[in-house]
């Protein structure tokens, strides 16, 4: 007989009791003890009962300690491995033990417990840190949602406390109607949306070019309307307007068993660019030192990004020829769209994407020396397009090659050259970037942190907008 097997997070709401003496300007605790957080979350994922949990057929109490930081986020997550009490009243003490859990459920456990979200923790006006417990009961044997919700709110009565032998965390029960959840988890949102309104692309984030997918967590209330929102990644520049714009978001009401009930989920927004020399030089340079486009660069998309009448040289982007079919590392998501020359804001996709490229054959690496070698020929009668094509150029020839100490000697030679021969019209700005990148390419200790920064300074300096086509 096949048994069903199912989770379920029993939700506790917490209280917390603060006594303090009256003092003048005290200031709050960086972290206080916020008792069993269950209740408090706004996204609550269940643990993953995996096929090794199934063949065992394990089950038990796993109890999490956890640290959620000042912007709701779950930072630290560790099962206790000894045994703990869960006490409340009227529970006879020899059932208020709750012994060590299976390690198959502990990380488990654990892993679902560094996806929670809970609102910010206030003290004294200003977001703190909390460290608290999230209970997870894991069952097995046949037992329905419903029924084990029951059981369980039955068994921990009208108050709860978990003790470690070292101090007490305290809470209350909220009871949840059966087989009905008060909130659920939606995934990524864009497609459920009746109205996504589209951020703004702000002057400061124009002016660097900042670009890019930025994630936007969100709750939406019985209603349909977002109650909070805030960026769980993305460009520091993008992430304001994308929450502004989450916010004015609506979405129809979602029920679950006829009850309207709130919703969980990201919204993301993927920011493009405007197309400049200097960013065009950078993916074609690095696409032919590194024998692939970078991730999520299409040579499609370059393509389109180019001035209308470059025909010739849209047509070599076109007609590059791969080793073997591309593989797509992500969730189902919407392909990347062809952004026209034109586009310097942004498109709504269904969530963030890393694909995984192609390598290119050699006949394709001889196409795009070729064509870096016609749109400099093209550029010539302009200086400064010429100069920031070149600069391109050579930024991406630096990222490509950057663990070859020989060729990164060449590379930083020729930032110096562009940086010695540049334009007048270049801002200060762009010649203090470019000059910082390469005193630090000089000075730079080999290691994996420092090539990080070194690829960063020398991705924001692409960036920046010295000339348009």
């Amino acid at each position: 007989m096949s048994k069903t097997l199912s989770f379920f997070a029993v939700v506790i709401s917490s209280f917390l009791i603060i006594t303090s003496s009256v003092t003048a300007q005290v200031e709050p605790p960086k972290t206080i003890v916020g008792g069993v957080v269950n209740g408090k979350a706004t996204s609550l994922p269940f643990p993953e009962y995996n096929d090794e949990a199934r063949r065992m057929n394990l089950s038990g109490t796993v109890i999490v300690d956890v640290t959620i930081d000042e912007n709701g986020v779950v930072i630290t997550a560790k099962a206790a491995d000894d045994v703990r009490t869960v006490a409340q009243p009227g529970l006879p003490a020899e059932k208020a033990s709750v012994p060590v859990a299976h390690p198959v459920l502990r990380e488990a456990a654990e892993k679902a417990a560094l996806q929670a979200k809970f609102l910010p923790t206030m003290l004294s006006g200003k977001p703190i840190r909390v460290a608290g417990t999230i209970l997870y009961k894991i069952t097995a044997g046949g037992k329905s949602p419903s029924e084990v919700n029951n059981s369980f709110t039955a068994m921990v009565g009208s108050g709860v406390s978990v003790s470690n032998g070292q101090g007490v965390y305290q809470g209350a029960v909220q009871s949840v109607p059966a087989g009905v959840p008060k909130q659920t988890s939606g995934g990524v949102l864009n497609g459920k949306a009746v109205s996504l309104p589209k951020p703004a692309y702000q002057p400061a984030a124009r002016a660097v070019n900042a670009e890019g997918a930025v994630s936007v967590q969100v709750l939406i209330d019985e209603e349909g309307n977002v109650v909070s929102a805030s960026a769980v990644s993305g460009h520091p520049l993008l992430r304001a307007a994308a929450v502004e714009a989450a916010r004015r978001a609506k979405f129809s009401v979602t029920l679950l068993a006829g009850a309207p009930v709130k919703v969980s989920g990201i919204i993301t927004y993927n920011f493009v660019g405007a197309m400049t020399p200097g960013i065009f030089g950078y993916e074609v340079a690095y696409a032919e030192k590194k024998g692939m486009f970078a991730e999520n660069s299409f040579a499609p998309s370059l393509a389109a990004r180019l001035p209308e009448d470059w025909s010739a040289e849209k047509e070599i982007l076109k007609t590059l020829s791969y080793e073997k079919p591309a593989v797509l590392e992500s969730k189902s998501v919407d392909k990347p769209e062809t952004a026209g020359p034109e586009r310097d804001k942004y498109t709504l996709v269904g969530g963030s994407s890393v694909y995984a490229q192609k390598k290119l054959t050699p006949e394709s690496i001889e196409s795009l020396r070729r064509l870096q070698s016609a749109i400099e020929a093209r550029l010539s009668a302009d200086e400064i397009k010429q100069w920031h094509f070149k600069l391109g150029k050579a930024l991406g020839a630096f990222v490509a090659e950057i663990e070859d100490d020989n060729k990164m000697r060449i590379n930083v030679a020729e930032l110096g050259q562009l940086s010695a021969n540049k334009p007048s019209i270049v801002s200060a700005a762009a010649v203090s970037l470019l000059n910082e990148l390469i005193e630090q390419a000089k000075t730079t200790e080999a290691g994996a942190e420092g090539l990080k920064t070194l690829v960063r300074v020398a991705q924001n300096l692409r960036n920046i907008r010295i000339s348009q086509w």
